[in-house]
């Protein structure tokens, strides 16, 4: 009846180790064998100890993503199609999404495009305020949108703070929304607001 081991099934396990190599500079070539990807973790630094005496078979894959995802429970893997305003590959969205490359650059272009103004109360860096880039749909609840450049807006601390992970609130102006969204080509069908709420 195959293989019945715990853990993630083959496809997500594959995922999710080749994404958690990535994140640490380790890259494959497009369907690198489980054996290899197994190697890989086990000889790796950052590999929990219970990773490092497992023997790299090819089933062996499955539960050493199991036990990396214990090891991180906050971690989720997902997949950015390639296209417009979106990035190819796997990217892992946990404690090091905000330090990832991705991140920053995406950060750096939001600055860009919107200045250094909080979108909801007008503060700037001139006033003492410190600004954040903000998830408009939160990304602990949507990470399909964590690198979405038209989900993000520019707020200060305060109000970022005071619209926490629960509001989806698009402080932006109809027009930087327009222009955010034909910048970043996302789909508009797929729950990414296309118009802001606040603002004139």
């Amino acid at each position: 009846m195959g293989d019945k081991s715990k853990g993630p099934q083959i496809s997500y396990a594959r995922r999710f180790v080749r994404a958690w190599l990535k994140e640490r500079g380790i890259t494959f070539p497009s369907s690198p064998p489980n054996r290899d990807l197994a190697a890989a973790v086990v000889k790796h630094p950052d590999a929990p100890e219970e990773v490092k005496s497992i023997i790299p078979t090819r089933k062996a894959v499955c539960n050493i993503a199991a036990i990396l995802k214990a090891a991180n429970p906050t971690t989720k893997i997902i997949r950015f199609p390639r296209g417009r305003g979106k990035l190819g590959g796997i990217t892992l969205i946990g404690d090091r999404f905000y330090d990832s490359d991705e991140w920053k650059r995406l950060r750096f272009r939001a600055l860009e495009h919107y200045g250094r103004r909080c979108a909801c109360c007008g503060a700037t860096t001139d006033d003492g305020k410190k600004l954040h880039v903000d998830h408009i749909k939160p990304k602990s609840r949507y990470p399909e949108l964590a690198l979405c450049f038209e989900n993000l807006q520019i707020l200060c601390e305060d109000c970022n703070i005071g619209k926490g992970a629960s509001s989806e609130t698009d402080f932006r102006r109809s027009s930087e929304a327009a222009s955010a969204l034909a910048s970043c080509g996302c789909d508009p069908t797929k729950g990414i607001p296309a118009k802001g709420n606040g603002g004139s």
